[in-house]
């Protein structure tokens, strides 16, 4: 059965596909082997599928991620002959020296059913308040949607040009595709320009802090003269008796 994307112009699934095999011994040892060979080990997750054991041509994978797919790409995982399961990758398991393929979790996903996804934001332009001199400071860089699998936006673009100093944007301010609903907060900020004194003003505060003698409390420099008058006075009654 073949779960192909063609559909009023959506992306179609065959244009991202992975040729993948049935893997029947699992466990440290067959996966080492696997590895030896060029082959990786995955599993296929799904609500109504049970684990799936599968294995793929390394080769064949990195080719898959230098497509761009990751992250909210689908990818057709071509089982041997038999079927054609739309998935995610979940994550990918890397040797931390050689960085080869150690082992891959793929996630089945529903064509007809919504899902919930992070995808980024893309910033257009330069903030009119940077040109004056200002800070721009992002507070988020991606935000929490809700759409079918068909209709995750790769990114979200959002025109930050027109900002002044002082001036945020809101979640609530983003333009999102058709189909597309936005579940983080629309009060939240994304951007915003700082004023560029506020920031010198905070570092030039804590360089004084740091340069500033510790001041002794009021009184005590009035105390310490009389502790040394008394001191003197003592002093000078001892000498006197010792005259005599």
């Amino acid at each position: 059965m073949d779960y192909g994307l063609n559909r009023g112009g959506e992306v179609d699934m065959e244009e991202v596909s992975l040729k993948t095999y049935r893997r029947e011994e699992t466990g440290k040892g067959p996966n080492r082997r696997l590895r030896r060979a060029g082959m990786v080990p995955a599993v296929l997750y799904g609500r109504e599928l049970s684990p799936l054991a599968l294995k793929f041509s390394s080769r064949d994978f990195q080719q898959v991620l230098s497509t761009g797919a990751g992250g909210n790409v689908l990818i057709a995982l071509k089982v041997e002959e038999e079927n054609t399961y739309p998935s995610m990758i979940k994550e990918v398991q890397r040797d931390p020296l050689s960085d080869a393929f150690l082992h891959v979790d793929f996630q089945q996903i529903s064509l007809t059913s919504t899902m919930e996804t992070k995808v980024p934001l893309s910033f257009l332009g330069e903030p009119e308040g940077v040109k004056k001199g200002g800070i721009l400071e992002y507070i988020i860089r991606e935000v929490k949607v809700e759409c079918l699998p068909t209709q995750i936006p790769p990114s979200i673009p959002l025109d930050i040009s027109s900002l002044e100093i002082g001036q945020p944007l809101y979640v609530k301010d983003i333009i999102v595709p058709a189909g597309v609903k936005l579940l983080t907060p629309l009060e939240e900020v994304v951007v915003t320009v700082v004023p560029p004194a506020v920031e010198e003003e905070v570092k030039k505060k804590v360089e004084e802090e740091e340069i500033k003698p510790a001041e002794e409390p009021e009184g005590a420099k009035e105390k310490g003269k009389e502790e040394i008058e008394k001191e003197g006075k003592k002093k000078e009654k001892g000498e006197g008796r010792r005259e005599r």
